[in-house]
């Protein structure tokens, strides 16, 4: 039976009421057991009379039984003769039609078995039955049925009335209906009834019901959300609606939709995915593409590392729904990224764009080689344009390697090579390659079949995916492609390959055929002018207005070298700020990887004069604003430069070193500078670990290997009985020992170095003594300790240590704990590891609808029998 709230008007466009129309048929009814075939049917007016006379003559019996039924005051007698009501109208039939002389007992018959629904439950014979009950849609006890049967939740009992009442425009008949069922959805404790009640509210206009739709949108039960959203969407007095629909957004960002079980959590995602996309294109928040975009760069809450509903899929299609103008150069880095499993969803989107945005977007995806989005593409151009895609026969075709007109052969080629047999195609391209130039030396020319052939395999590669797992080649990547391509054509596949590798690489798509060109760089496949195209392509990539930190184009120039004009853009990459409130960065990928790769892409470019000093200011200026992440890529790229300058600022960060725990990496990163340069002697690191009071005493401890003097291994070995720092220098120096296997894990003085040591020090000491392999046992009540802490520094000290180990009795002692956990992101770390349901799975509740029907296993049998209940009439 359906259970999709009847639209009032159709307010959102035209494809709102096909969506939500009656969706989901009634199941059909089991076939009776086989019989002898009846007798003709007697077409003689006098038996017709006799028949409707019969019909009338079981309806006014059926009618004098509800009434008698009615007037009983004792419940049990009323639910007894409630199942006998049943039981006659099962047997009548279709003659129940007659049951429109009796206005009043037809809609009592109905009121009775809402009030018994418990003790007289409508069976799927009944339901049918019923279904066919003819009932005065202005009978003034029709308000209190539609209550009456909205407070059982019955799904029988709705599907009933779904297909008499719901079926009627009720054109404010019953003005006081909305705030009653409003009340129930308020108040009721079965989320079956709320539900129930809220999808009723759109029989009619109710604006007194708009408060309690509101809030069923705030609800965890994705249903009522679904049922509420539907039902605003076509009332004119939802003022909130851009508020309220910004909370939806940013809720999705926390509570990803679990798919739950069966076919049922499936249409749940759908229905509530695709109602949340209609009311955004009215509903437009200033504010609403931040929650997408986070969506959309894999941030938000997860279940079980993914996210079942509310995903990047579909964000993709609420930005192109809401925000055009922010989901363009998503999309198209999309549809251009060689072998994105995304690409699917972005054709979708196209039907979500503006016409001017979605005509050229579909053109384009027409000329790719993937057949099954080819065709989406042209669905999508049928559905929202008519007629036929307009697009060339040689689209996608890299035609400026041919040196004249395609051939007939390469329009046959092309016909298989678009087709939907993944075999005739890899048949195709084996017999392409076949047509590479013979001989092991790179070729110089090809003739005009070569070039075809060449220009064919491309089109073929543009979309990588389509070859994957060749079965006479293997599985190939793009750069084995490219090196392959390379090494049988030459120079010309190198001009193919770099149109291939321009447009994603402009569009800021993250890996593909800019990277398979690198690759070759790097092996020495391209000659100094091809290097010199890499170069320009990468440049042009990093200058496009729609790159957001992709690493692709900085990783090309670390490998072919980035001239000197490209210093200032170079720099401004590596000391971009990671601040969410920068524009360059809002809703973009995280700078962190370009920053890296800028700076050692600027390690290799030529040395300019005062760039040393530039070095050293920025990193002090990063030191004193606690950019610690961007001191350490200064002070990483000063030393490879060898500017002397950063080492004066590496000695002044360990001279003021004040013991900030959040300084501390970099402080170690700026000693290791001093100890690569040979500038920090030994005498310095002997006396900070004579100290381990002070500050630098695990800065020092930082720099001790196996292989160090021993006299630095005995002072280490002195701390371990320290009590400076409240124990902290003890557990320092013993989690450099373990590390450097140079103090073993059974060792006596362990448990009282970890009793005596602050929570920080005593979970990277455990965090150690796990990784090298200790068995869990002998100190797993520290790691619960740790594990308890509401300190999330604390607690992230384990994290990688037990995720890289998972020591045995791990799982054991998660279980334990996990009642009792503090910290959320621990929380949800633990729960993954046991493969357990985290915050973010238990959010949502689900009501009996999402549930299977279990029938009763007499539900067509004829009962017909007294089943010794009390008469009606005692």
């Amino acid at each position: 039976m359906s259970d999709v709230p009847k639209p009032k008007r159709d307010v959102l466009d035209p494809a709102l009421a096909a969506r939500f129309a009656w969706r989901i048929a009634p199941p059909p009814e089991p076939s009776p057991p086989q019989a002898d075939a009846p007798p003709a049917p007697d077409l003689d007016p006098t038996a017709s009379e006799a028949l409707a006379e019969h019909a009338a003559r079981a309806c006014e019996e059926l009618a004098k039984d509800v009434r008698k039924a009615w007037a009983l005051a004792s419940p049990p007698a009323q639910a007894a003769a409630t199942k006998r009501l049943l039981r006659f109208a099962r047997r009548i039939g279709f003659e129940i039609l007659g049951m429109s002389q009796h206005p009043l007992e037809a809609v009592r018959l109905l009121r009775l078995v809402a009030r018994h629904i418990e003790a007289a439950p409508i069976r799927t014979s009944d339901m049918f039955q019923l279904a066919w009950l003819p009932l005065p849609d202005r009978h003034p006890e029709m308000i209190e049925l539609i209550v009456e049967a909205a407070r059982t939740g019955d799904k029988n009992l709705a599907f009933v009335l779904d297909r008499t009442v719901a079926e009627t425009e009720l054109e404010g008949r019953y003005p006081g209906l909305g705030a009653r069922l409003a009340e129930i959805a308020d108040t009721a404790q079965s989320w079956d009834v709320r539900a129930l009640a809220i999808r009723w509210l759109s029989l009619d206009e109710f604006p007194a019901a708009i408060p309690t739709l509101r809030r069923a949108l705030r609800t965890r039960h994705a249903r009522l959300r679904y049922y509420a959203l539907f039902i605003l969407a076509q009332m004119k007095g939802w003022a909130e609606r851009e508020e309220d629909v910004l909370w939806l957004l940013e809720d999705a960002v926390r509570h990803p939709l679990d798919g739950g079980h069966g076919t049922s959590g499936f249409e749940r995602i759908d229905d509530y995915e695709e109602a949340l996309i209609d009311v955004l294109r009215g509903a437009r928040s200033p504010e609403g593409w931040k929650p997408l975009e986070i969506i959309l760069e894999g941030g938000g809450a997860h279940i079980f590392r993914r996210r079942p509903g509310l995903d990047a899929d579909w964000a993709l299609k609420a930005l192109a729904a809401g925000y055009p103008e922010r989901a363009v150069h998503r999309i198209d880095r999309e549809l251009a990224d060689s072998s994105g499993l995304r690409r699917y969803a972005a054709i979708s989107t196209l039907a979500l764009l503006p016409e001017e945005l979605a005509r050229p977007r579909l053109i384009e995806a027409a000329g790719c080689s993937e057949h099954d989005l080819v065709e989406r593409a042209k669905t999508i151009w049928f559905e929202r344009f008519g007629g036929a895609l307009p697009v060339s026969p040689l689209a996608g075709v890299p035609v400026f390697l041919l040196e004249g007109p395609p051939s007939e052969r390469l329009f046959a080629c092309l016909t298989v090579l678009r087709g939907a047999s993944q075999e005739a195609r890899f048949v195709m391209v084996d017999a392409l390659l076949a047509e590479a130039p013979e001989g092991s030396a790179t070729p110089e020319q090809l003739s005009p079949s070569q070039r075809e052939a060449l220009a064919l395999l491309l089109f073929t590669l543009r979309m990588s995916g389509t070859l994957y797992k060749h079965p006479t080649l293997g599985n190939l990547g793009e750069a084995d492609w490219a090196k392959l391509l390379l090494r049988r054509f030459g120079a010309l596949a190198f001009e193919g390959l770099a149109s291939l590798a321009e447009p994603p690489a402009l569009a800021g798509v993250a890996r593909g055929w800019l990277d398979a060109l690198t690759s070759a760089a790097r092996k020495g496949l391209l000659d100094p002018a091809q290097r010199e195209r890499l170069q320009g392509i990468a440049r042009a990539a990093l200058a496009s207005p729609v790159w957001d930190n992709s690493p692709a184009p900085l990783l090309a120039l670390s490998v072919v070298g980035a001239p000197e004009e490209c210093v200032e853009q170079l720099w401004s990459i590596l000391t971009a700020p990671e601040d969410a409130t920068d524009p360059r960065n809002e809703g973009s990928r995280s700078n962190a990887d370009a920053s890296r790769w800028a700076s050692i892409v600027l390690r290799g470019v030529a040395e300019t004069p005062g760039f040393g000093a530039r070095i050293a200011a920025a990193a002090a200026e990063a030191f004193q604003e606690r950019r610690f992440d961007l001191y350490d890529r200064l002070m990483y790229l000063g030393s490879e430069r060898k500017a002397p300058e950063v080492l004066d600022v590496a000695r002044a960060t360990l001279s003021t070193y004040d013991g900030d725990p959040e300084a501390h990496g970099s402080v170690c990163r700026a000693a290791h500078v001093l100890v690569q340069a040979k500038h920090l002697e030994d005498a310095w690191i002997l006396s900070a670990l004579a100290q381990p009071e002070a500050p630098l005493f695990k800065v020092a401890a930082s720099l001790i290997r196996q292989s160090s003097p021993a006299p630095m291994l005995e002072a280490l070995t002195r701390a371990l009985v320290s009590t400076a720092r409240s124990g902290a220098a003890a557990a320092e120096a013993a989690k450099v020992l373990v590390l450097q296997e140079v103090l073993a894990g059974d060792d006596a003085r362990l448990a009282g170095i970890l009793e005596r040591a602050p929570d920080r020090e005593r979970a990277a000491l455990c965090g150690a003594l796990i990784d090298a392999k200790v068995p869990l046992a002998s100190y797993r009540h520290h790691v619960a300790a740790c594990l308890l802490s509401s300190d999330l520094r604390v607690t992230r000290e384990l994290h990688d240590p037990l995720w890289l180990r998972k020591p045995e009795g791990m799982e054991a002692l998660f279980e334990e704990l996990l009642p009792r956990v503090q910290v959320e992101d621990t929380r949800d770390f633990i729960c993954h590891l046991l493969r357990a349901p985290n915050e973010a799975a238990k959010y949502w509740v689900d009501g009996d609808e999402d549930e299977e029907d279990e029938e009763d296993e007499d539900d067509w049998d004829e009962d017909d029998e007294d089943d010794g209940d009390e008469d009606a009439s005692s």
